[in-house]
């Protein structure tokens, strides 16, 4: 299914829309429920996602769109429910359980979309299919904050600690002053030892590469047009007790 777009065009300039189009096609969603009296919420839902779900898609003064438009599909309605995962939009508890099985499937796919891209040596499709991967499981956009991974957290919260404390990363947060994390962060005890485990967990990486021709003061060297270069990287974790890795866990798509 995947293979056959990598020389389209078309398709790679859409770039994430297409990605995320081609994932809700898949056959795995073929017999998505489609219930009786969901058409309404389902245009309503449509209203507010990042990506229009048809080709051309028109709408009315209101927002809505044509009934020209189809929404009852299983791609089309697989499509809103991704994407309001990805939005964090609250759903009644029948789209919540259509949606969870969407997710479980979703991951699968993805992988198996990442493995494909890359053997056909599309890195640009490669890595945004690996960043699709990210947000199926972390429900936000690769733009987003990374702060919205950790529970409690909220636009307005993160918007407070970029402005005060010039916190933007999950390490920024980690390097806190205790008495400053404590007062813009205003939450129970219990919520701070919460939040605390979470961020133990989270994974600081550091990624250096080289080459042969490296030296101290030029981690690449020079190369001349064509020449084939030998990359080193090397992925170190920064962990006190690297036996026993912890999970970090995503409580959005659990």
């Amino acid at each position: 299914m995947f293979a056959k777009h990598l020389d389209d065009e078309a398709f790679l300039q859409k770039k994430m829309r297409g990605l995320i189009s081609l994932i809700c096609q898949a056959s795995e969603f073929a017999a998505m429920p489609i219930r009786d009296g969901e058409e309404a919420t389902l245009r309503q839902l449509a209203q507010y996602l990042t990506y229009p779900i048809f080709e051309n898609q028109q709408t009315t003064k209101d927002g809505d769109l044509t009934e020209d438009h189809d929404i009852n599909q299983p791609h089309a309605k697989t499509n809103i429910l991704l994407q309001c995962h990805f939005n964090r939009r609250p759903l009644s508890v029948d789209l919540r359980l259509d949606q969870k099985f969407i997710l479980e499937q979703a991951v699968k796919l993805v992988h198996a979309m990442v493995d494909v891209i890359s053997t056909s040596s599309h890195l640009n499709a490669s890595l945004l299919a690996m960043e699709l991967s990210q947000m199926v499981v972390q429900a936000m956009w690769p733009k987003q904050s990374p702060l919205l991974q950790l529970p409690g957290f909220t636009t307005d919260l993160i918007e407070t600690l970029k402005q005060k404390a010039q916190v933007e990363e999950i390490p920024d947060f980690m390097n806190m002053e205790d008495d400053l994390r404590e007062r813009l962060v205003q939450v129970s005890e219990e919520q701070m030892e919460k939040l605390a485990s979470v961020c133990n967990r989270y994974p600081i990486v550091e990624i250096k590469c080289s080459t042969d021709k490296a030296t101290d003061r030029d981690t690449i060297g020079s190369y001349s047009a064509g020449e084939s270069i030998n990359l080193t990287v090397t992925i170190s974790r920064d962990d006190e007790d690297p036996d026993s890795l912890a999970v970090f866990k995503s409580p959005v798509f659990a």
